[in-house]
């Protein structure tokens, strides 16, 4: 168990808020966000939520109908675009970048998922980040995605909107090696570091020049890869 959470009655909404905001202003993030700005191009924190909270986030994402598989390639620009099925499918490899599918927003039915992203886009929660990054951030997107069978995300970098830093946040249970789905980031320097998408753990990642990241494609037929990628950026 994470010790800047708190476990009293965790599945209300409003102790979903505060543990998430306690965890977020607490010294596992604090931590993570250091050894990034001195160089790591990615920090990952096991058992960041309370399991029981990761089950139900995880339920309440598995559960909701408004999904949708999305299809992105490169433009000549290396921009990413957002096409149809046949279009992707036409696109040459190298200029595929990304088929899974995503929620563009929650359902009210999903209360728990919900107070997450509260606590994530809190004032609190954005000041505390900003003693730490040594400039003024705040929350920009949150990204909720599901990868099946042959879902994956290709190398890139995010150098847009000002973006400093993003923390994917892992809700699928049972993965193991052979599934798939693993968050493989780049350093400056070329070395390369894999993320095991663990459930209910939250990686910490490094957006800067010269940082890749991409998603290993899911081979396993039944294990589904559920994330939360929320990007903060310069809001100065």
């Amino acid at each position: 168990m994470n010790p800047d959470i708190k476990t009293d009655n965790i599945l209300d909404p409003e102790n979903v808020y505060l543990q998430v905001k306690e965890f977020l202003c607490g010294t596992s993030i604090r931590e993570a966000l250091l050894e990034i700005r001195d160089g790591e191009p990615v920090v990952q924190i096991m058992h960041a939520l309370p399991d029981a909270t990761a089950i139900e986030i995880f339920r309440e994402l598995a559960l909701e109908e408004a999904w949708q598989e999305e299809f992105w390639i490169f433009t000549n620009r290396h921009e990413a675009e957002l096409v149809s099925r046949e279009k992707f499918e036409l696109a040459h490899g190298p200029e595929r970048m990304s088929r899974n599918a995503c929620l563009r927003k929650p359902s009210t039915e999903m209360k728990t998922f919900r107070a997450l992203l509260a606590a994530i886009v809190s004032q609190e929660v954005s000041t505390a980040f900003s003693d730490i990054s040594g400039e003024t951030v705040s929350f920009k997107t949150a990204d909720m995605a599901r990868y099946e069978h042959q879902h994956y995300l290709s190398r890139h970098q995010d150098l847009f909107d000002d973006r400093r830093f993003a923390l994917i946040w892992f809700f699928a249970p049972d993965w193991q090696d052979g599934c798939g789905g693993e968050l493989i980031v780049e350093a400056e320097t070329g070395s390369a570091k894999v993320v095991r998408p663990h459930f209910g753990s939250v990686a910490v990642l490094a957006i800067k020049e010269g940082c890749y990241h991409q998603v290993a494609a899911v081979a396993s037929q039944v294990w589904r890869r559920f994330s939360v990628a929320v990007h903060f950026h310069a809001a100065g």
